[in-house]
């Protein structure tokens, strides 16, 4: 199985597959991810400059928490 990881809740998808997280300066936004492989899973942020958190879901699920200071963009790989 090819590792997969998709969106379980909290995202907007748009037209070409890409998906949106529409966030307000100091509102904390959370979003569900869930990985799927025949093997274990590890998950881990490569590029994070949106300062976000990680937690344990329900089934394997993990729960992103993001809360924006500033209009800059930033990155969440």
């Amino acid at each position: 199985m090819i590792p997969n990881i998709s969106s379980t809740s909290g995202l907007i998808s748009g037209t070409n597959g890409e998906l949106y997280l529409h966030v307000q300066n100091g509102v904390a936004k959370t979003f569900n991810v869930l990985g799927q492989d025949d093997g274990t899973v590890r998950y881990e942020f490569v590029d994070n400059t949106a300062n976000a958190v990680m937690s344990d879901a329900t089934g394997g699920e993990k729960t992103i928490t993001v809360t924006l200071s500033s209009s800059t963009p930033v990155r969440l790989r």
